[in-house]
């Protein structure tokens, strides 16, 4: 599954490795989600990409949660006034439309105001653009210059870098991502022997194992060599 995300992080849509839309959501200005299409097609990661918890209709920011009902944390910030918000349930100073707080610590701990012209504003452009080789540019020179964006943009560029990275991983499978190992390995003239040499691996999606191999996983790196073998290994 992939994120696409907005200027301040917030998942608009998921969609499969084909390209095709599984879920879109609609926030207002505050974070209430005011439509979705597919919500057990989606994931729990939304608004400026925190996790939405459904049953208390409330958003994980690390340090506390936030009510895009009443635009406001529900507890004090942990910095006090040292958050640099004299009103220390406030959230992002009511600049919801131009600032994320990823910490839930305001200003203190990496709140960032998000403009197009800034810094994140270029991470973003590379994003949307898909341009890669800029997204890696950009996200080593903030860490050799200190520069701070927002938990949003890094996890937007992580993410179209670990896309990239699965694509390179599957090769020719990567239409494939959304199969069992163990189905891309019998389609593919593969035995039973093989696909018990897959592992666990055989029950989870080509995605999750390529996801797995490109940290460094062995056991899903050589279930992905089993199920682009398969022609070559099957009947053994």
């Amino acid at each position: 599954m992939w994120y696409f995300t907005d200027k301040l992080g917030s998942v608009r849509e998921n969609t499969d490795g084909n390209g095709n839309v599984l879920d879109s959501i609609t926030y207002d200005t505050f974070g209430n989600i005011l439509a979705e299409t597919h919500p057990a097609s989606g994931d729990r990661f939304k608004y400026t990409g925190r996790e939405w918890d459904s049953e208390i209709g409330q958003y994980f920011y690390r340090a506390r949660y936030y009510s895009p009902t009443d635009g406001r944390f529900e507890s004090e910030d942990p910095l006090g006034f040292s958050s640099g918000d004299t009103d220390i349930f406030r959230y992002v100073k009511n600049s919801v439309p131009n600032a994320t707080d990823p910490t839930g610590q305001g200003e203190g701990a990496g709140a960032a105001t998000i403009s197009r012209g800034s810094h994140e504003g270029a991470l973003w452009s590379a994003i949307e653009a898909g341009n890669l080789q800029q997204i890696k540019f950009l996200l080593q020179l903030y860490r050799e210059t200190g520069i701070v964006i927002s938990a949003g943009a890094l996890a937007a560029a992580q993410a179209q870098i670990t896309a990239n990275a699965v694509q390179n991983k599957l090769g020719g499978l990567a239409g494939r991502a959304d199969d069992k190992v163990a189905d891309v390995i019998r389609s593919r003239g593969g035995s039973a022997s093989n696909v018990r040499e897959a592992g666990h691996w055989a029950y989870k999606t080509l995605r999750e194992a390529a996801e797995a191999a490109v940290k460094g996983d062995k056991t899903a790196e050589k279930a992905i060599k089993i199920a682009k073998q398969a022609k070559r290994l099957g009947g053994g």
